[in-house]
């Protein structure tokens, strides 16, 4: 019993030496976080993609549309405007 505890210290002290003994983080993300700073903001920003509504017909229409629930109900009486 000695020794399987023993062990389970040994093992406990060496993988806590290694995740905190190098810094707790990748010599990778070091580098990654000074490139970041040393590059303008302007050219990080992802792009926002143009938004259109898709069209709806008969046979396709929006998932959970109002009109198509098993108690339909015409939104546009109520004021609702898309």
């Amino acid at each position: 019993m000695q020794k399987f505890t023993r062990a389970s210290i040994v093992l406990s002290l060496s993988l806590a030496a290694t995740t905190f003994g190098a810094g707790g983080m990748p010599a990778a993300a070091s580098e990654d976080r000074e490139n970041r700073a040393a590059s303008p903001a302007l050219e990080r920003r992802t792009p926002i993609p143009e938004v259109t509504l898709l069209p709806t017909t008969a046979d396709s229409y929006p998932f959970g549309g109002a009109e198509h629930q098993l108690v339909p109900e015409d939104l546009s009486k109520q004021g609702y405007v898309e």
